[in-house]
């Protein structure tokens, strides 16, 4: 891994910054094996695993949080008739 991509950096990047750099690698690694490769092609390959991986993690917790946020709404919700139950009965309404 590339010294500027230590894992305890990946984690605090922003999403722009994380899909900036993937961007970034990409190119090069288009154009270094365009060019017919060389030492470096491994190692920015490997960089980019790094951050595609981060990438997943985090959509894929965004969309875990949206469900949750999705149920927990869905239950917050009150019935009707739940809602009466707990309503003090009036003398002329038995």
């Amino acid at each position: 891994m590339n010294d500027n991509l230590k894992p305890e950096l990946i984690t605090l990047m922003s999403d722009d910054e994380l899909n900036r750099r993937l961007d970034g690698l990409k190119r090069k690694i288009d154009r270094t094996r365009y060019r017919g490769g060389d030492d470096n092609l491994r190692l920015h390959e490997v960089d980019y695993c790094y951050l595609y991986r981060e990438l997943e993690v985090r959509r894929a917790r965004d969309g875990a949080h949206a469900e949750y946020l999705k149920t927990r709404d869905i239950r917050r919700v009150r019935k009707p008739e739940m809602v009466n139950r707990f309503q003090r009965k009036s003398v002329d309404n038995p």
